[in-house]
């Protein structure tokens, strides 16, 4: 069996999530960086095509969910308008 070693306290928030290669189609659950959201190497083909398969959230990240049920958001000068119902979203 192989031995687990604990990472060191990360310096900077990370991202985790399902991943996909672009380029050899490989699937794993990726940890990153928080801002790398593509572009990140694949455990497979080693290649820099690792890109995560949906919305992904940093660690103990908060998400702002409309009354609808979506999380996802376009982001306004005046504010968040929801894809889904088109309520625009205000008081952050």
């Amino acid at each position: 069996m192989a031995k687990v070693i604990a990472f060191p306290e990360a310096k900077t928030p990370m991202l985790r999530g399902p991943a996909r290669c672009l380029g050899c189609g490989a699937c794993w659950e990726a940890v990153v960086p928080e801002g790398t959201i593509v572009g990140f190497a694949c455990p497979q083909c080693h290649l820099y095509k690792g890109v995560f398969e949906g919305v992904c959230e940093p660690e103990g990240g908060c998400r702002w969910v409309c009354d609808c049920g979506s999380d996802i958001y376009y982001i306004l000068s005046y504010g968040c308008q929801c894809v889904m119902c088109g309520v625009i979203q205000k008081g952050f």
